[in-house]
């Protein structure tokens, strides 16, 4: 699958609930958790592949260790805790890196690929990730809540990498 890359349009659109998990939800998270891999990503929401629909996968383990993928059918944050700092890129965002401040500890509420209710809860990194993909179901890219003048700044970025491939 291709990760689509800031400004595409589709990153803005809000995505829909997933009404059903039949043998194409399923293959979409599969193909997903792929294209995380080859990414050498931690998350990666359906929107960012041009699905609008509130999937999400994540897997925090780096290929030496063994993986470990996370599959959310439309998650819901349930209860939050805490405040914390941390820098994030964004596979749509190539380049691009803010601090931003997320809650610490978030429990969550989803389906699994096999359609089963789960309810997980995640502190640190795994909360980061799980609030940062979620973002991608609202349209919410990271580069548009870094501010003006990082945007300012990665827009630069962007037309200088774009000028060099040329």
């Amino acid at each position: 699958m291709h990760i689509l890359t800031y400004p595409d349009p589709v990153l803005y659109r809000q995505a829909s609930p997933v009404d059903r998990i039949g043998p194409a939800e399923r293959k979409l998270c599969d193909q997903m958790l792929e294209t995380l891999y080859q990414a050498r990503g931690v998350g990666l929401a359906a929107p960012q592949v041009g699905v609008s629909v509130r999937i999400a996968v994540i897997d925090l383990n780096t290929p030496e260790i063994g993986r470990d993928p996370l599959v959310l059918i439309n998650p819901v944050i349930t209860r939050r805790e805490g405040e914390i700092l941390w820098d994030e890129g964004c596979l749509s965002c190539p380049g691009f890196r803010t601090e931003m401040k997320r809650s610490g500890e978030v429990w969550v509420r989803a389906r699994n690929q096999e359609g089963r209710e789960i309810e997980i809860s995640g502190r640190n990194l795994l909360a980061v990730v799980i609030q940062h993909e979620l973002d991608h179901f609202e349209g919410k890219l990271l580069v548009d809540q870094a501010g003006r003048l990082r945007k300012s700044l990665y827009l630069r970025k962007l037309k200088k990498m774009q000028r060099e491939k040329s």
